[in-house]
């Protein structure tokens, strides 16, 4: 396996034991129902600031190029995950993915053409 695989398996082992050592040490003193709160508390303050981010950065965008520019580029979402996939994850494209892309990278193409 690939050195980012592994990686992505020992942080959810790690994440996964840490959850289950705090619930074993809290079982009594915390219910069910407030622990699972507080996990999902601590997963959004983990989470959240990339959401931000994201939103954060496609509002720059959208002022910098305009709705109608920026809006052409959400198709290359699909392309970007099939890179993305690659790149981290050692999946390699199929030739339906290179078409898919190539389909993909024409629209956007014509659709910023005036």
């Amino acid at each position: 396996m690939r050195f980012t695989a592994w990686l992505v398996l020992f942080a959810t082992l790690l994440l996964w034991s840490g959850n289950w050592i705090v619930a074993r040490a809290a079982r009594e003193e915390i219910g069910p129902a407030l622990a699972t709160v507080g996990r999902l508390i601590l997963v959004l303050a983990i989470l959240l600031p990339f959401t931000f981010l994201a939103y954060a950065g496609w509002s720059y965008v959208v002022t910098r190029l305009g709705a109608a520019r920026a809006g052409a580029t959400l198709h290359l979402m699909p392309a970007m995950g099939v890179a993305l996939s690659a790149l981290f994850l050692g999946e390699l494209p199929s030739w339906y993915h290179f078409a898919g892309v190539a389909l993909i990278l024409s629209g956007v193409g014509l659709s910023s053409l005036k």
